[in-house]
């Protein structure tokens, strides 16, 4: 891709950041150009910039810690989530139903609370599908089994659901990031009283919101990353029990990567570099990538792993750093945002463009889950921590 376009203005050469045509007597902003090269379309210039939004957004309704997000094309809207307080020393959580709504102009809307309180540990228990933005069933902060989901239309208006499948869902991942047309939702665990045991049942559901059972047993796993790339929805990574965080021996990390096609057809792709739990899987138009995660011995890994839309496994990136964060990541078809830096929680945040090019985009102040897109911009509400903030942050693709 051209690295710029440049026109002639009184005799000086300038860069050009925007293009408009006219279309029906309306200057129309052009997005990307391509030129023809031996009968096919290539890339030639794009006019996505990635910064940070420096205008005031309201905040969330309620302060709080591990909330969902997903978009609908329409708002991008953050649901549910905790509320912790402590005292002596002892941590107490209240579930949170309450769900807001941000259109492309960044202005809130509060929407029809969730029929139950939950929250998403690994920060994917929400995504789009169709003109839908649906969230999975959750948990409490306990490990518990919350079985009821929620969609949300471009009207606002909600759909309720009863999921007879009795375990914690991890993922809802779409299959594409501009027209999604299912998405897969499982990889979730049951917590019997003892332990917490990964599941083989998980779901499909479509444009019109009807779901699809299928089995994944080969492997059994919990706490993977999801993705998408070439209309599919990848799947990577995890473990084979929810006790990641400590060192037990126990625990068998996975380095399997599974491609899921729109009749639920699992594909086996080549392995991750390493074997790990946590990993983030971030996406564009043209790359899915598994971000850090844990590996063995608890250790963080800095490895990125990309695929591409052949899903072809590429060259992995490595910036280095404690790659193990679950921050401030989010899914976009121009930039898939990670965090970066010696420290992944100092606040830098990166873009990865559909070149595989890298920029920085700017500093968050707090720690967010993952964040979703609505318009030109990629918005981070609440926080991953344990504190409660209703801090909402925004960065803008053009």
């Amino acid at each position: 891709m051209a690295k710029g376009m440049y026109v002639g203005v009184s005799g000086v050469t300038r860069k050009a950041k925007k293009f408009y045509v006219g279309v029906g007597g309306v200057a129309r902003k052009v997005k990307k150009i391509y030129v023809g090269v031996n009968g096919v379309a290539r890339l030639a210039w794009s006019g996505a910039f990635l910064s940070k939004y420096t205008g005031v957004i309201s905040p969330l309704s309620e302060a709080k810690w591990q909330a969902c997000s997903a978009s609908n094309g329409s708002y991008a809207l953050f649901a549910g989530g905790f509320n912790i307080y402590y005292y002596a020393d002892t941590a107490y959580y209240t579930y949170l139903t309450s769900v807001d709504a941000y259109n492309a102009s960044l202005v809130k809307t509060v929407a029809p609370a969730m029929t139950n309180g939950k929250g998403s540990n690994n920060g994917n228990g929400g995504g789009r599908v169709g003109q839908y933005a649906y969230f999975g069933t959750g948990e409490t902060p306990t490990g518990s089994h919350i079985n009821y989901a929620n969609a949300y239309n471009q009207a606002l208006v909600r759909s309720d659901f009863t999921d007879t499948i009795q375990t914690v869902q991890q993922v809802v991942q779409q299959n594409d990031l501009n027209n999604p047309t299912y998405a897969i939702c499982g990889y979730g665990f049951y917590n019997d009283g003892q332990y917490y045991n990964p599941q083989g049942q998980h779901y499909g559901i479509n444009s019109s919101l009807v779901k699809s059972y299928f089995y994944d047993v080969a492997v059994l796993r919990t706490y993977v990353g999801a993705a998408c790339v070439g209309g599919q929805v990848i799947i990577a990574g995890g473990d084979d029990r929810p006790l990641s965080w400590s060192t037990d021996p126990n625990i068998d990390l996975k380095d399997i990567v599974s491609a899921f096609n729109s009749s639920y057809v699992k594909t086996s792709l080549a392995v991750l570099s390493s074997k790990r739990n946590y990993c983030k899987g971030i996406c564009n138009n043209n790359y899915a990538m598994f971000v850090g995660g844990r590996g063995g011995g608890n250790n963080p890994i800095s490895t990125i792993d990309v695929y591409n839309t052949s899903l072809v496994k590429l060259t992995p990136l490595d910036y280095g750093g404690d790659g193990a964060s679950q921050i401030n990541y989010a899914q976009n078809s121009e930039f898939a945002l990670t965090p970066g830096g010696t420290n992944l929680m100092n606040g830098e945040v990166y873009g990865i463009d559909n070149s595989l090019v890298r920029t920085f985009a700017g500093n968050s102040s707090i720690a967010h889950p993952r964040g979703t897109t609505v318009g030109d911009y990629i918005v981070f509400g609440g926080n991953t921590g344990a504190n409660n903030y209703n801090t909402v942050e925004a960065f803008k693709t053009t």
